[in-house]
């Protein structure tokens, strides 16, 4: 097997658990975002081609970093107010969005025969969210949720356009230095002027400094190690395998709720995800 392919099988491993660590975790969203932001770009800025900045311009800088910056916060709120067994099949739609994206900004020829997929798409995730709105274990918000993770999939596929019309080459650290480095500047403005330190102090202080420094390792490991992967086979797996490699990220994110008892997975359920990871499959196929 192509050793690339098992590199990004790996990262969306790694990546899957994100939305079960927002769960898990007693600290403010803002909080996480900060963290996770910082923390790309500080180890990022190791390892990145810095002259890249002044080759890709701060306009385009400026538009990945509020992008990125959205993308985080939807899909933090998202998943928080969501079953992981509704949020991850929709968010995991953003590669139907790639190709719509594709079209128009790319000028990419893409077959019409794609779209008969979009029928079964929609009706699986239909059936999710009948299935999710009854579940009385597990509290949610799907009206709140719902938008917020639409919104993450939306800027997903809007950081994947923008990197793939940037200068970045083949370096993986570049990509990721490029999305965080000014993103951490403008959320670390935003957040210190909001919360005073003595508000900051009392969130750490509350029991939480353990799970601080948890946040920032599992940022390190699990997220940042998770995106390095990804982006190093962006430029070494062909597109279309790329994107059904894409969706075992639904997989672990259902096999890690289910560890840690956060969501009510049933055999319907399970059927409707894969007529939705099928259809996916099937679209980029054709």
């Amino acid at each position: 097997m192509n050793i690339n392919y098992i590199i990004q099988f790996v990262s969306e491993s790694f990546l899957g658990f994100y939305p079960i660590l927002i769960k898990l975790t007693s600290l403010s969203v803002e909080l996480n975002t900060f963290i996770r932001l910082t923390t790309y770009f500080l180890i990022s800025s190791l390892f990145a081609n810095w002259s890249i900045v002044s080759a890709i311009g701060l306009t385009k800088i400026l538009s990945l970093s509020v992008v990125n910056i959205i993308h985080i916060l939807s899909s933090y709120y998202g998943y928080q107010n969501l079953n992981t067994s509704l949020g991850a099949p929709i968010f995991y739609t953003y590669p139907f969005i790639n190709l719509v994206l594709g079209i128009l900004y790319l000028n990419e020829q893409i077959s019409l025969s794609k779209f008969v997929f979009l029928g079964p798409i929609l009706f699986s995730i239909y059936k999710l969210y009948s299935s999710n709105k009854d579940d009385t274990v597990h509290k949610q918000n799907i009206y709140k949720g719902i938008p917020l993770i639409i919104i993450s999939a939306f800027t997903e596929s809007l950081l994947y356009i923008l990197i793939k019309t940037s200068e970045l080459g083949n370096n993986p650290w570049n990509s990721l230095f490029i999305t965080h480095a000014l993103a951490a500047f403008i959320f670390g403005i935003y957040y210190f002027y909001k919360n005073n330190i003595n508000e900051i102090k009392d969130e750490l202080d509350n029991g939480n400094k353990k799970e601080f420094i948890y946040i920032i390792l599992a940022n390190i490991i699990i997220g940042f190690l998770g995106y390095s992967l990804r982006f190093y086979s962006i430029p070494r797996v062909e597109s279309t395998i790329f994107s059904i490699i894409s969706y075992t990220g639904i997989l672990a994110t259902i096999f890690y709720s289910v560890i840690f008892k956060l969501d009510t997975i049933t055999l319907p359920k399970i059927g409707w995800i894969i007529t939705l990871l099928l259809s996916l499959i099937g679209m980029k196929l054709i």
